[in-house]
Order: structure tokens, then sequence, then C-alpha cells
């Protein structure tokens, strides 16, 4: 049997079934794929790097937990993405701020983020 899909999508939707399955190793992976990505994009909204941390993590917790609604329509990465933003505005909403920092932004922040612990171990 041929496939016309594309073997990186192939790869995230297993890798995606692993997690749901609950294999740490997947959830790792997934989190090692997508978590600089996200987190980025909260140090934009936020302009903190702690904040963009603490909101990374929460993230990727709140994407774990209900990764069973992930129904793959779109890539995983950018349903983290979207919970990401989700979770920038209920900080903003509980009296966070907001900033968003989106001209030449990879100019001025090359830095890879903070460290973050690993979410696989304290979910």
């Amino acid at each position: 049997m041929v496939t016309n899909e594309n073997p990186q999508a192939v790869n995230n939707h297993k890798l995606v079934h692993r997690c749901k399955t609950g294999d740490r190793e997947a959830q790792r992976e997934l989190y090692e794929q997508t978590s600089l990505r996200v987190y980025r994009l909260l140090l934009r909204m936020t302009g903190n790097p702690d904040d963009a941390s603490d909101l990374t993590q929460e993230t990727f917790v709140k994407g774990l937990q209900r990764l069973d609604q992930f129904d793959g329509r779109s890539a995983i990465a950018s349903w983290f993405y979207r919970i990401a933003i989700n979770e920038a505005l209920q900080f903003r909403r509980r009296g966070g701020t907001l900033t968003l920092k989106l001209k030449n932004w990879h100019k001025r922040d090359s830095r890879k983020p903070p460290c973050l612990r690993p979410i696989c171990n304290w979910i």
C-alpha cells in the first residue's frame, strides 16, 4: 500500500497516540519538540522569562491532561500553541501583564529558554 501522507505527519500521529496511552517517553519527546516554540510565544506575550516559563509548564500540563480532546485536524504543535495563547490570556485576566513584541523578536531573543523542568516528571 502506497500512501501520500507526509512522513512528519505520520510520525506526529504515532507520537500523539503513544502520548494518549500514557507513554512517558513519548510525552517527553512531544515536550522537547514543541516547548521552545511555545516558550518563545509566551515570552513575546509576557515580556518576562519567568512568567513565560511558568505559562509554558501550565500549557503542557493542561495539554497533556486533555490530549484525548485532540482530534488531529491540526498539527499537535499548533494545538499546544493555541493552548499557550489561551493560557496567556488567562494570565492577563488574573492580573498578569502581557506585552506583544512581534517586530524583530527573533533578532533580540535568540537565547534558549531558562531551564524548563521536564514536564513528564511531575504530571
